[in-house]
């Protein structure tokens, strides 16, 4: 063999490489300093292997895109270079894995996605359901990352429907079966509800604060001049109290689970705290405002009556004086009791004086202000009563064991409407003039 034929020969001999193609040098291929890529890791967490393979594989081929590979011979070592080497040692392994970049995808695609998982792989994304503290955002993504490998023919209306049947909030269910909406109506109202109620939360935190800060630099009607100085010291266990019910701070979704909400203060009359946390000067009467019954006259098992035992205070008691029969009796005026209330020993003198008033026997259960448990009663007897005015009415009264003075109602009380005592009384209903306690 002669020289130039020795020359040649070890010519075609050499790499490719050494000899440059001016088709591939048009691409502007990099010759080095390949720019960081993270490899694919095959290993971990098999159960999710093939939606993370197929999520590499986009971030993949954005970086060829950045770099203006378009040659699929090109891009085929590109991929073999930054996939790793534990998914290198699973491609050396696999059969015909062909000679392009589409070829050596499609190998190990079909190798990280193993065969008839298509029915699990409903099932598994019918069973995801939005997590207490997940946004709607984060759960779309977490159907829709599941939704790759259950080969939908509608993936966003399975989506959709998936979060209709699995979202945690009921306002957003509501309003997808009342309305047709589709997928992106339904993630934009979501996503509306979620940051509404952030804010709604925010400003409700905020007023919070600057009420308990008003609070402490203002004295309340009840506190001397000056007392708004001397700072409410703070619980010994470290814990915070609603101002309002007594309870531990902060409640539980928010001030609108408070349990004193809505409800009335026996000592102000205001709504929204009890009395026991009342700042109002202190009353001595607490309005209540009793249970009503169809008819006081008959009283079956299941009815209830309010009650008040009072201790009367001198010189301020809402007195007057009746006739029970013939027999005059002091009672006092209880605009917040629902029945009428006479003592036995009372009884026995106005019945030693009437022969015609008879106890009969009775059902009816009445609780005392302040308790649970029904007071002792002996019995009931109807009868007509006089006021000091000489008007007359009919009316019926419990007789109790418990000690206390005679009571008389709203509804009778306020039949007497020529009563002046009774006039003032009501008139005067803002302010008390006897303290309510549990009998005795």
């Amino acid at each position: 063999m002669s020289d130039d034929e020795s020359a040649t020969s070890s010519g075609k001999d050499q790499p490719a490489s050494k000899q440059p193609n001016p088709t591939t040098q048009s691409f502007n291929a990099p010759r080095s300093g390949l720019p960081p890529f993270p490899p694919f890791d095959p290993i971990t967490d098999s159960a999710t292997v093939s939606q993370r393979w197929k999520k590499w594989i986009r971030r993949f081929e954005n970086l060829l895109i950045s770099l203006r590979e378009f040659d699929s011979t090109i891009r085929r070592g590109l991929l073999l270079t930054y996939v790793g080497e534990a998914t290198n040692d699973i491609f050396d392994i696999l059969p015909d894995t062909g000679t392009t970049y589409e070829s050596a995808v499609d190998s190990l695609t079909q190798y990280f996605t193993p065969r008839g998982n298509k029915d699990v792989a409903i099932f598994e994304f019918r069973e995801l359901t939005q997590e207490t503290n997940e946004t709607l955002t984060a759960y779309y993504r977490r159907l829709k990352t599941k939704a790759t490998d259950c080969e939908f023919a509608n993936e966003d209306e399975e989506i959709k429907i998936q979060i209709i049947h699995k979202t945690r909030d009921p306002r957003l269910r509501k309003k997808a079966l009342r309305e047709s909406m589709d997928l992106k109506a339904l993630l934009a109202h979501g996503t509306s509800l979620e940051i509404t109620d952030q804010q709604a939360q925010r400003l409700e935190n905020a007023n919070t604060d600057l009420n308990a800060l008003e609070r402490n630099r203002q004295p309340s009607a009840s506190q001397p001049r000056g007392a708004f100085n001397r700072r409410r010291k703070p619980p010994p266990d470290g814990k915070k109290t609603c101002r309002n019910c007594g309870g531990a701070f902060p409640h539980k979704d928010g001030m609108q689970n408070c349990p004193a909400r809505g409800k009335s203060c026996h000592n102000c009359g205001k709504l929204g705290h009890f009395a026991k946390l009342c700042k109002s000067s202190s009353k001595s009467v607490k309005h209540i405002t009793p249970l009503k019954t169809p008819d006081d006259r008959y009283l079956q098992d299941s009815d209830d009556n309010n009650c008040f035992t009072l201790k009367s205070t001198p010189n301020k008691s809402p007195e007057t004086q009746i006739k029970i029969g013939h027999t005059p009796v002091k009672v006092l005026i209880d605009s917040g009791a629902s029945v009428n209330i006479i003592h036995t020993e009372i009884f026995e003198r106005i019945k030693s004086e009437n022969n015609h008033i008879k106890l009969a026997k009775t059902n009816a259960k009445i609780r005392a202000y302040g308790t649970d448990s029904p007071i002792d009663l002996s019995g009931e007897f109807h009868t007509t009563i006089k006021s000091t005015h000489g008007q007359s009415i009919d009316a019926t009264f419990y007789v109790t064991t418990a000690k206390s003075q005679c009571i008389l109602g709203c509804e009778s009380s306020t039949a007497f409407t020529n009563n002046i005592e009774h006039k003032q009384y009501c008139a005067a209903r803002g302010s008390s003039y006897s303290e309510v306690a549990q009998a005795t």
